[in-house]
């Protein structure tokens, strides 16, 4: 889609849902939830926040569910809710659905009131079910009260279970921003009234890009960039596994903003970090499960070997493309995908993504590092199976603690070959940026005292990796400048 006619869409949506919002001008927090077709389980948890705000004193909250347009069914149950607090709801089109756009619409909405906002997801359980527990809106709601910008909310009861915050989120936060959390994807936060309005507004500049699940990313790097205060509140819960398709869908979208996220951030990741700035913990929950496997081997090899028959022509001139040829294979044995090999493959690729200017080549290098990731959570579960098998134990509770020990070691390791290979890409980046800049810039010239021109190159690259195209900007400024002269001579020469 044109990103100027889903810019003019989001619009359009936020001023059609302004008037309902003229009742809540003196409300200071909003809840939002975005929200898919999650039906009975939304209603729970809505009565569930319903029954702990009862108990919140001297604050005016907003329950704010933004949906996807396929949300019909759930949109019709929450028009037909009984809650003690106001709560408004409301469907995107389906030119701008998506979870990406239904957060920026609830971060628009708490802008215009100036008020603090919650963002809930709507698959959010306690271990009795749909719903929150009391403590934890307090563990959100006073951080952004006091010193902080942003809470990150950690559902994560059992570790590493989000493989693409293990395998991809996590390694590059680290590597690049210098910063590492315990959970960096949860979906959940407390973000200040503050932090919202500029999240509101450096949206708009993202076109598509963030439309989607790599919301939360964005979300997390735009703090790192400004500078924000941040923390993270483990808040135990429960977490709902997604299907293998809905997987691959939610990585190839935060691979997409991972990747443009780092093309606009380079003067960020640039630089040699020496030291890692680690999120303050507020609370922390020691329970601790090994990972709970969704996915059969044979159904994450055939994603590989599919994805890799379609879209394999994008490793090419890639150092280790006969490796992951002979991994593809059907008939392949011996099947391991190393670290190395992970590391090295995405960093070919994003390097490949950044200077193309062929849309649909881009589209495709995110499908193929999608498909290169089901072969190396293939990978990764064949070998937790293998120490599994291996470990001798007492207990189920030893084995669990065996099994966590691994996993912390697996995405130890994983950080590191980042880490180890960050440096040379890092360099090739650069020589790559050099080799791409034209070697003629396009000026505008205009000469109005003599011998003091003004020269304006035709494109700027602005805050970001935007490029401003000036020459509006500089019409206007010689039509300035012309006005300017003519009134000299006629009204002040005579």
């Amino acid at each position: 889609m044109n990103p100027i006619n889903s810019e003019e869409i989001f619009e359009k949506t936020m001023l059609d849902i302004t008037p309902q919002l003229s009742y809540f001008n003196n409300y200071d927090l909003v809840i939002g939830i975005p929200f898919i077709n999650e039906g009975d389980q939304l209603t729970q948890l809505l009565r569930s926040i319903d029954e702990v705000l009862k108990k919140r004193m001297g604050k005016r909250q907003l329950i704010v569910c933004a949906g996807d347009h396929s949300a019909g069914a759930t949109l019709e149950m929450l028009n037909n809710i009984t809650l003690q607090h106001p709560h408004i709801q409301f469907l995107l089109p389906p030119e701008i659905s998506g979870r990406g756009m239904s957060v920026r619409a609830i971060i628009e909405i708490s802008k215009r009131l100036d008020a603090d906002l919650l963002l809930f997801s709507a698959k959010m359980a306690t271990e009795n079910g749909p719903g929150i527990e009391d403590t934890w809106l307090e563990g959100l709601i006073n951080p952004i009260q006091g010193l902080y910008d942003l809470v990150l909310g950690s559902l994560r009861r059992h570790t590493g279970i989000d493989s693409i915050a293990h395998m991809l989120a996590a390694p590059i936060l680290e590597s690049f921003y210098g910063f590492r959390a315990g959970d960096p994807m949860g979906g959940i936060y407390a973000i200040s009234h503050e932090f919202t309005e500029e999240l509101a507004y450096e949206a708009r500049f993202w076109e598509d890009t963030i439309m989607g699940a790599g919301i939360d990313f964005w979300i997390l790097t735009r703090a790192l960039v400004w500078n924000k205060n941040i923390c993270e509140v483990s808040m135990g819960g429960l977490v709902s596994p997604h299907s293998l398709e809905d997987r691959n869908r939610i990585f190839a979208e935060n691979a997409l903003t991972i990747f443009e996220a780092l093309k606009r951030d380079r003067s960020i990741w640039l630089q040699e970090r020496l030291v890692i700035r680690v999120a303050d913990i507020l609370a922390r929950s020691e329970i601790k499960k090994p990972d709970v496997i969704s996915y059969s081997l044979k159904q994450l090899r055939e994603n590989f070997i599919r994805g890799y028959q379609e879209y394999g022509q994008h490793f090419s001139g890639f150092t280790g493309k006969q490796e992951i040829e002979n991994l593809a294979s059907p008939d392949a044995d011996d099947y391991f995908m190393k670290d190395e090999m992970w590391t090295s493959a995405l960093f070919f690729l994003f390097l490949k993504y950044s200077f193309s200017i062929d849309k649909e080549h881009k589209r495709e290098m995110i499908l193929a590092l999608t498909a290169l990731y089901n072969g190396r959570i293939a990978s990764y579960v064949q070998e937790m199976q293998q120490f599994n098998k291996n470990v001798t134990c007492s207990t189920d509770a030893e084995r669990d603690q065996f099994m966590v020990r691994k996993m912390e070691s697996v995405k130890q390791r994983l950080t590191d070959y980042f880490w180890k290979m960050k440096p040379d890409f890092s360099r090739r980046w650069v020589m790559k940026n050099e080799e791409m800049k034209p070697p003629l810039i396009p000026l505008g010239y205009m000469e109005y005292v003599p011998g003091v021109p003004i020269v304006v190159p035709k494109k700027i690259t602005g805050k970001g990796g935007r490029i401003v195209n000036t020459d509006n900007i500089f019409k206007e400024l010689r039509k300035k400048y012309e006005t300017k002269f003519n009134q000299f001579i006629s009204e002040g020469l005579g």
